[in-house]
């Protein structure tokens, strides 16, 4: 399982000001699927957070300020996914704010996400947010339990394959990375052929779930140095990693 919030978080957030008409941020949590967003002040800071229902109820001019609860919830990005989950619980909030080390909005976790993460479920954010990661300079999937069920959601094209391991109390961490010409099909053969498996990914097989993250790269140059980058952070804390 995650260890840390860091780990499930939404880094991907939607933030609205004080001074907004609550109208308008009612449209902005609509077009992006979401029922809640942290509202944050001139240094990027929170300072409440306002949910889908208390906007849709507000009444004509009023501002998100007029409807937001103060203060925000916030934890660290290094808490434990266990504590998170106590704050959570005994808040009776839905959703937790994500702060940085100045105090600035780092990103968002929920209730579901920390509940998912305790149980060693898959943690999954709205669609609508493109999970671009700045390191790689790629759109990634979320992690994706490997079962036949999610093997539409990775590109049958070329790109990037992560495979992750853990569990309930194992935390999880990268087995394998992998560029292919073919994510899909890849995925299809490392579940229905053992034989094509390679022997650190056919090792974790037996112990547990595993789950893929992926990411449809057409240009080889690019694929090769988003791998590079993947593996260059894998590797300084798993120097057991493996790759191709």
């Amino acid at each position: 399982m995650a260890i840390q919030v860091k780990e499930i978080m939404n880094p991907e957030v939607l933030s609205l000001r004080p001074g907004e008409l609550a109208s308008d941020a009612l449209g902005h949590l609509g077009a992006l699927h979401v029922s809640g967003a942290p509202v944050i002040d001139g240094q990027h800071r929170p300072i409440g957070v306002v949910s889908w229902d208390a906007l849709l109820t507000a009444p004509l001019g009023a501002l998100v300020s007029d409807r937001m609860t103060s203060p925000a919830l916030t934890v660290h990005g290094d808490t434990s996914v266990r504590e998170a989950a106590r704050v959570i619980a005994g808040s009776g909030h839905h959703r937790l704010v994500v702060i940085d080390q100045r105090g600035q909005l780092d990103g968002m976790v929920s209730a579901l996400d920390l509940l998912r993460a305790l149980v060693g479920a898959p943690v999954s954010h709205p669609a609508s947010f493109p999970h671009h990661d700045d390191d790689t300079g790629l759109t990634w999937s979320d992690a994706l339990a490997l079962h036949t069920d999610a093997l539409a959601q990775a590109p049958a094209g070329p790109g990037l394959l992560l495979l992750i391991a853990g569990g309930v109390d194992r935390p999880e961490h990268l087995i394998w990375a992998e560029e292919n010409l073919d994510v899909r099909a890849r995925l299809h053969a490392l579940l229905t052929l053992p034989g094509v498996r390679p022997p650190t990914v056919n090792d974790w097989f037996a112990r547990g779930p595993i789950r893929f993250r992926c990411a449809h790269v057409g240009d080889p140059a690019t694929r090769g140095r988003a791998l590079d980058r993947v593996l260059d952070h894998a590797l300084a804390a798993q120097p057991d990693l493996g790759g191709e």
